[in-house]
């Protein structure tokens, strides 16, 4: 019971200090507790991790605005109202505060009065007006000057005109000259007039996703810095030749969910040295349009998943680019040894899933001398033999929601240490197979939703230090299979190191994987190793 004990003291220490880290703050919110938290907020944001002074009053049934007079001087990164009943806020309601980030969405607003954000003239860079029931097309005074304003989200609204047109001269002499990023989604938009963007001659990322828009519109051409096209759900069934002429720094387009069966070979001209993802999800096409991207030369993303193609031919993927990223999922795909002729020394992660594959096609695979990301989530493969892999090395392994009741530890001889291995809904019983590999052969292992049968083999795993991260996932005991316990629970450890030896940890895995891209799983994870790692030091001499 001691070590249990230890084990439990040293995680209330690590809890502790993340808690600490997070709440600590010099941010002062009298008079608005009962309503609003405040705090320092360790977050992911704009790609980084940063520490944020945040006042959060959204889902707190507000009828009215909250008196803000104890936020005066300070400097609040987000002020958060989103999701109450407000319909009318008072003129003088940020008189005086100094906020980065306001998000005022989905409050049945109607209307927002001409100088409400003037008091933020000089540090708002970020509004969120989403859903609130304003008609854009009576005109946007109320954003007039603010040439701080880098991004605006004034999607989830309404057009007034019955055709569902968004007329041009909306944004005209707003002064908005420092707005970077737009969107305009679930307006019910038919069609942009001439006109639309002007007064926007600094805009560089446009979201017009969930409308009625059946063609490219030409007022994009105007839109001179664009980067980021979304068109995600529209009614568009062709690119056709010359579309983005004039617009050379377009870098990703999004064109999912749309019906798009033709792209014509001049479809992508102008963007061959800019162009680096395009995103083609749920539309029609039987085929790679071979033509359209060959020269397409800073290409590093191309993603097909769920349209109708059957092969891809050798030589199909030829081009001046270098590929590092294919979406192929939900294909009805024929493998073959050189269907990724063209990509083998660049390509570096590959989505098959939803191919009904009951084994991985290796004769097409081998072939990517530098696949390291592997995700074939959602078929029908069993089991994981000694020669699932083949010779392939990787380090990210997703096989979510297979039918998976068997592994074989050998199969992961060849891949580097420090795998990422998610299981997730699979069938299997034991996953004794961690421990008859190298230690710290995996950072991560998810096998949450499996039926896991708790015995000393999880107690050891669980204690090891094997894997970098702590294992996601649960187990249940064969005499109470209805019992389930989560693997981070002190009660499963009670239980298991009462019927166990229990293992002293004996491997200090570093992480080998760190991705900006991550979320809180892998770098709070880091600090929780950590400083598990220090507790197990000292614990003797405690």
């Amino acid at each position: 019971m001691t070590c249990v004990s230890n084990m439990m003291a040293g995680r209330f220490i690590v809890y502790l200090m993340l808690w600490i880290a997070s709440v600590t703050t010099d941010l002062t919110c009298r008079d608005l507790r009962s309503v609003c938290t405040c705090g320092m907020k360790f977050v992911w944001y704009e790609g980084a991790w940063k520490n944020l002074a945040v006042v959060n009053c959204s889902s707190a049934g507000l009828v009215s605005i909250p008196n803000f007079s104890s936020l005066e001087g300070q400097d609040i990164d987000m002020l958060i109202l989103n999701n109450n009943n407000l319909t009318d806020i008072p003129p003088n309601a940020f008189r005086n505060l100094t906020v980065k980030e306001l998000v005022l969405s989905r409050n049945p607003l109607k209307s927002i009065r001409q100088n409400l954000f003037a008091p933020l003239k000089e540090s708002l860079k970020k509004l969120e007006l989403q859903g609130v029931e304003l008609y854009i097309d009576d005109g946007l005074v109320f954003l007039s000057n603010l040439d701080q304003l880098r991004a605006l989200d004034l999607g989830n609204n309404h057009l007034k005109n019955e055709y569902g047109e968004f007329t041009g001269g909306i944004f005209d002499g707003l002064g908005l000259n420092s707005l970077k990023t737009l969107g305009l989604r679930v307006l019910k938009m038919t069609k942009l007039k001439e006109g639309a963007f002007r007064g926007l001659p600094n805009l560089e990322e446009l979201d017009i996703s969930i409308n009625y828009l059946a063609e490219i519109p030409g007022e994009l051409k105007n839109v001179k810095n664009l980067r980021v096209l979304n068109m995600y759900s529209n009614e568009i069934n062709i690119l056709k030749n010359g579309t983005f002429d004039g617009l050379s720094n377009v870098e990703s387009l999004y064109f999912g969910a749309n019906e798009i069966a033709t792209i014509e070979e001049g479809a992508f001209a102008g963007l061959e040295d800019s162009l680096q993802r395009i995103n083609l999800y749920h539309n029609a096409l039987t085929s790679v349009p071979v033509d359209a991207i060959v020269n397409l030369r800073k290409l590093k993303m191309l993603g097909f998943a769920a349209n109708n193609i059957q092969t891809i031919e050798n030589g199909t993927l030829v081009g001046e680019y270098r590929l590092e990223i294919l979406e192929l999922d939900k294909n009805p795909l024929t493998y073959h040894e050189n269907m990724f002729t063209g990509v083998e020394d660049s390509l570096t992660t590959l989505f098959i899933r939803e191919n009904e594959l009951t084994t991985l096609p290796l004769r097409a695979l081998r072939k990517l001398k530098r696949l390291s990301h592997l995700d074939a989530a959602d078929n029908h493969i069993t089991e994981i033999d000694k020669l699932f892999f083949g010779n392939l090395k990787l380090s990210k392994i997703y096989l979510m929601r297979n039918k998976i009741s068997k592994v074989d530890p050998s199969a992961f001889e060849s891949h580097p240490n420090g795998i990422i291995l998610d299981l997730y809904k699979n069938l299997l019983t034991d996953i004794s197979f961690i421990l008859k590999l190298e230690v710290c052969k995996f950072d991560d292992v998810d096998v949450s939703s499996n039926p896991v049968i708790c015995d000393c083999s999880i107690e050891e795993i669980l204690n090891s230090g094997r894997v970098a991260f702590p294992i996601n996932g649960e187990c249940s005991f064969p005499e109470d299979e209805s019992k389930i316990y989560r693997f981070d629970s002190p009660r499963l450890m009670e239980r298991l190191v009462s019927s166990c030896n229990r293992t002293k940890q004996y491997a200090f895995c570093r992480p080998s994987v760190y991705e900006a891209s991550s979320t809180s799983r892998v770098t709070v994870m880091n600090v929780l190793v950590t400083i598990m790692t220090l507790i197990t030091y000292l614990q003797p001499h405690v």
